[in-house]
């Protein structure tokens, strides 16, 4: 199974199947200081396949899906800092772990985005 990033918001996942059913997801773990559980399903994907069928999937999240509830500000945001991305089939089989940094700047970004809906 090989994961590689495509782009700025996704993952791709190319695989040779071993069942006839798949789910590739996509977990984050928040930066420290922002309180949150330590591990968050964020996406999946439902694959069906044939007996040794390969398959590639693309799985996107949106900067949006990243904000949690500020209760001083009582808006949603996205807390700045450094994010743990773990791509995988279960919690338990995470095959590939990479780190994202979110600035400050964009962080504010998005929560002026979430106002504006």
């Amino acid at each position: 199974m090989r994961f590689s990033k495509t782009g700025r918001r996704g993952v791709a996942l190319t695989a040779l199947a071993t069942a006839t059913r798949q789910v590739p997801q996509i977990y984050v773990t928040y930066p420290p200081d922002a309180g949150e559980p330590p591990i968050q399903l964020k996406a999946f994907e439902v694959v069906r396949l044939q007996p040794d069928e390969a398959w590639q999937s693309e799985i996107k999240i949106p900067l949006d899906d990243l904000a949690i509830f500020d209760e001083p500000s009582r808006s949603r945001l996205v807390p700045p800092g450094r994010y743990e991305i773990h791509l995988g089939l279960s919690s338990i089989e995470q095959l590939l772990k990479a780190a994202l940094e979110i600035e400050p700047m964009l962080s504010r970004i998005a929560r002026r985005r979430a106002e504006e809906e």
